[in-house]
């Protein structure tokens, strides 16, 4: 078992494609991750890396080593987090996954805040609106919005979306607002393009009714249809957390306020179920939950 201090600098070096970089990140002299790579060179008997001016290039058996490096690696973090567990001290790197809009949207503003409370974590955010799997593609918290699907997985609901039908001020002055659901279905409305509905189910909780949507365009970003709801293009469902601030403002007209959408989405996080849920991975989600209060009762925390 010789060499792992040098595999664990050798897989950071892999990572960054730099020494220089590799120390910065690591809190080590540029001198000591160089020669613990040719010490793995020398043990080896093999080049592992190509050294150019502004960048290391692994060679084939450097990506080879490389690959049980990072996973010798990802197992002392999770050994250290399952120690932690025990001891209930929330540390460790902590690996989460979101769809962009809700980053730029929410969590950009505010994860100064955790990482300040939580000085023992290591964040790692991944921004993407593929659907990603926490066990699969190894992550411990995939935040997830829409309609939660039959899982393996365990899930935690954040806040409802609360979707509601929102216009700017130029639209409604310009095509007048609608009063009841039969006007709604005269205006240019759109729509959310889930398992290809061409209409939007609304109800007021009593009652149901679908409008049909325009069928030029649809979008399932709450960002998107606000662009288009702002630009006095079209009614559009909003998330009422996202349009709060500009609803207030006056900004946006709340269209048919005793409706909502029928089957409402939600946020989630999802992480893979274990026996015991580790202390990073809990307060992370008790601060998005707490976040997502603290939004719902003061609109001006959404950076929008």
């Amino acid at each position: 078992m010789r060499h792992l201090e040098e595999m664990a600098i050798f897989a950071k070096v892999g990572e960054l494609g730099s020494i220089s970089g590799a120390a910065r990140a690591l809190h080590l002299p540029k001198s000591s991750v160089s020669r613990a790579v040719s010490k793995l060179e020398s043990n080896f008997a093999a080049r592992l890396i190509e050294r150019t001016t502004r960048r290391v290039t692994l060679t084939e058996i450097g990506r080879s080593l490389h690959a049980h490096c990072v996973k010798m690696v990802a197992e002392a973090e999770n050994a250290e987090a399952e120690i932690a567990a025990y001891q209930g001290h929330p540390s460790g790197r902590l690996r989460v996954s979101s769809p962009s809009s809700i980053s730029h949207v929410v969590l950009k503003s505010h994860l100064p805040e955790f990482l300040e409370r939580y000085p023992d974590v290591d964040l790692q955010l991944q921004l993407t609106d593929r659907t990603i799997n926490p066990v699969t593609d190894d992550f411990d918290v995939v935040i997830r919005v829409g309609w939660l699907e039959d899982s393996s997985l365990i899930a935690r609901k954040i806040v409802d979306v609360n979707a509601i039908l929102v216009a700017s001020r130029a639209y409604v002055e310009r095509e007048g607002e609608p009063e009841t659901i039969e006007e709604l279905g005269r205006h240019i409305v759109l729509g959310l393009p889930v398992g290809g509905l061409r209409s939007l189910r609304l109800t007021d909780g009593k009652e149901q009714a679908e409008v049909p949507v325009w069928p030029r365009f649809s979008c399932n970003d709450p960002l998107t249809n606000m662009e288009f709801a702002e630009r006095g293009l079209a009614i559009a469902p909003i998330s009422a957390l996202v349009a709060a601030r500009r609803v207030l403002k006056g900004e946006l007209v709340h269209i048919l306020p005793r409706y909502r959408l029928f089957e409402q989405p939600a946020v989630y996080a999802l992480y893979a179920g274990r026996t015991a849920i580790s202390p990073k991975i809990s307060v992370f989600l008790d601060f998005l939950t707490d976040l997502a209060r603290r939004a719902a009762a003061d609109p001006e925390l959404i950076a929008i």
